[in-house]
C-alpha cells in the first residue's frame, strides 16, 4: 500500500493516526472485495474519502464507488472497464475539441498517456484536496458524466498551451 506517498505535502496525511486509519480502510476493502483487492491509486481515493468523511464512512463510500459507480470494473485485474472510459473520453474530446485532438494525432499523443491515471484515481490525486468534496458530490450525483465533464474542462483549460507544444512528452507533461 502506498501510504507514505499519499498526499505527502498535506500534514493531515503525515499523522500516524491518519496513516493507520487509511491502512485499515484499504485492508478492510481488500478483504471485503477480493476480486479487486488493493490497486495502486486506490490510496488516493480512500484518503480523500477519509479526509472528508471519517474512517467508517470512507470505507462504505469506497464500496459504493466500486459497486454503484462501477469503479470495480476499472480497477479489477486486467482493468476491464478502463477501455470503455477511454473510448468515451476520446469521442467526447474529438467532438468538443477537434483541433486539439488533431494536434494530438500529429504529435502521436494518445489519450491513454494521461487519461489512465485520471480514470483509475477518478481525479482524486489531481484535484486540490480542498475541492475534492465538490467534485465527489458531483460524481456521486452524476456518476461518470461528472468525470467526463471535468476531463474535457481540463483539456479546454490547457488547449491553447497544448497547441503550442510540438513534443509529445511536453504535451503529456503539461496535462499530467
Amino acid at each position: 500500500m502506498d501510504l507514505e506517498r499519499t498526499f505527502q505535502n498535506i500534514e493531515y496525511f503525515q499523522m500516524h493516526s491518519t496513516k493507520e486509519s487509511l491502512k485499515r480502510i484499504l485492508k478492510a476493502f481488500s478483504n471485503y472485495e477480493t476480486s479487486v483487492g488493493y490497486v495502486q491509486g486506490m490510496n488516493f481515493i480512500a484518503a480523500v474519502l477519509l479526509f472528508h468523511a471519517g474512517e467508517v464512512a470512507a470505507f462504505w463510500l469506497l464500496c459504493a464507488l466500486m459497486d454503484t459507480y462501477k469503479l470495480k470494473m476499472v480497477l479489477s485485474s486486467g482493468l476491464p472497464g478502463l477501455p470503455g472510459h477511454e473510448e468515451r473520453l476520446e469521442r467526447l474530446g474529438r467532438e468538443e475539441l477537434p483541433k486539439l485532438f488533431e494536434h494530438f494525432d500529429k504529435m502521436y499523443v494518445t489519450l491513454n498517456l494521461f487519461s489512465t491515471d485520471w480514470i483509475i484515481s477518478i481525479f482524486m490525486n489531481f484535484i486540490p484536496i480542498e475541492l475534492t468534496h465538490v467534485y465527489l458530490g458531483l460524481f456521486f450525483e452524476h456518476s461518470w458524466d461528472a468525470f467526463d465533464h471535468v476531463a474535457i474542462s481540463i483539456l479546454k483549460f490547457y488547449e491553447k498551451d497544448l497547441m503550442k507544444l510540438n513534443d509529445a512528452g511536453d504535451i503529456v507533461g503539461q496535462i499530467k
